[in-house]
């Protein structure tokens, strides 16, 4: 499990990161967690299920019960090579968005929503209530650094 601390970014960018300097006031501070282990799905259970609850039904396909078993199916020897890439974006400590990606390819990599080929959609878990741009940028920039 990684863990990356800090703002969502303007942009993404394909160099690595600038140096952090202190947010401007008003300003949302997220910390991100990366789950790149099936192993760890099951300790996001609960944040996951109370997102799932706030998504509503349209979140069938990306919930945690429909994830973990794909995971296990899916990632596991001998189906192919792609890896797990879970973002947790949190706020004081509370997830506000999960973003459920596999990564895949050498060199050139590709992100797509976990639960490819089963899923017939894909949703992001968020909070309704967050900052969902500022969020999802959150969750994305740690593709870039994955």
């Amino acid at each position: 499990m990684q863990i990356l601390a800090g703002t969502a970014p303007a942009e993404l960018r394909l160099s690595p990161p600038p140096a952090r300097t202190a947010l401007p006031r008003g300003a949302s501070r997220f910390e991100v967690e990366v789950v790149t282990d099936v192993a760890e799905i099951d300790a996001l259970a609960a944040d996951w299920r109370a997102l799932q609850a706030l998504s509503g039904p349209s979140a069938v396909f990306q919930s945690h019960a429909h994830i973990s078993v794909w995971a296990r199916h899916f990632l596991s020897e001998p189906h192919g090579k792609a890896r797990l890439h879970i973002a947790v974006v949190r706020r004081d400590n509370r997830a506000i968005l999960i973003l459920p990606l596999v990564i895949s390819g050498f060199p050139v990599r590709v992100a797509r929503m976990a639960g490819d080929p089963v899923a017939q959609y894909s949703e992001v878990l968020v909070d309704p209530a967050a900052d969902l741009e500022a969020a999802f940028e959150a969750a994305l920039s740690t593709v870039r650094e994955a």
